[in-house]
């Protein structure tokens, strides 16, 4: 319902008389009772109230005297329901930013990490290759053996790859 119709159903009710309404029969003591009803404000007048509409079929009475008041309440639950989504909506917009956020600090400590690893990669060889160079030669189960026996790392096989490369 767009806010419009809102609008509109909210003037028309607010140039009504005021509710509640009642139903009556207004035909009760003639000995024809239920052949005219009459829909009511509860104001005092002579008559005792203020007929509304006079119908001849009681349900239709019955729901222009329910619509009086619920109208009124219909509107007030559409104006909080409205007011709760955007609530919601406030909140999980914050949310998707907040994720938004962690995934970007997520990506800057992998991307972060990468670089790491790759500097650290660098000067392993670079410290690596002319010590395992000049003890062994290029002869990778030699260099793997030497490494060891000196106490470090083994040699992972995409860097002796890099190492017999090396002029």
């Amino acid at each position: 319902m767009t806010p419009e119709r809102l609008a509109e159903i909210r003037e028309s009710e607010n140039a009504t008389r005021p509710g509640p309404w009642t139903l009556h029969d207004a035909l009760e003591g003639d000995g024809f009772p239920g052949n005219l009803w009459t829909v009511a404000t509860d104001e005092s007048t002579e008559e005792g109230y203020e007929v509304v509409i006079s119908i001849g079929d009681r349900a239709v009475g019955a729901f222009i005297e329910m619509a009086r008041t619920a109208i009124p309440e219909l509107l007030a639950y559409v104006k909080e329901l409205r007011t709760e989504s955007a609530a919601r909506l406030a909140l999980l917009e914050q949310a998707a930013d907040d994720g938004n956020a962690a995934v970007d600090q997520r990506d800057q400590a992998l991307a972060e990490r990468d670089q790491a690893r790759d500097t650290a990669s660098r000067a392993y060889h670079l410290w690596l290759s002319p010590t395992v160079r000049n003890l062994v030669g290029k002869n990778d189960e030699i260099a793997s053996k030497t490494a060891e026996a000196l106490g470090l790392p083994a040699l992972p096989g995409w860097l002796t790859d890099t190492l017999e490369e090396q002029p």
